[in-house]
């Protein structure tokens, strides 16, 4: 799979989610208020998982070192 996903491909794929994404918003499917939406659901996730991956750090370290 990695040696498929070469960067021109990537870029390739990004231009088309961006061409959608520019699509979306024009055509009033997304909303400004949609995309807030988004982003703070993805914040919230985004600190739930630094949160979880701190606590498993934590109780991995070794008190004796």
């Amino acid at each position: 799979m990695k040696e498929w996903f070469t960067p021109a491909k990537r870029k390739a794929i990004y231009q088309v989610g961006y061409a959608i994404g520019t699509l979306l918003v024009v055509y009033g499917v997304v909303t400004a208020g949609d995309i807030n939406k988004a982003t703070d659901a993805l914040t919230a996730l985004t600190g739930l998982i630094l949160t979880l991956t701190n606590l498993l750090a934590s109780l991995n370290v070794n008190a004796s070192e």
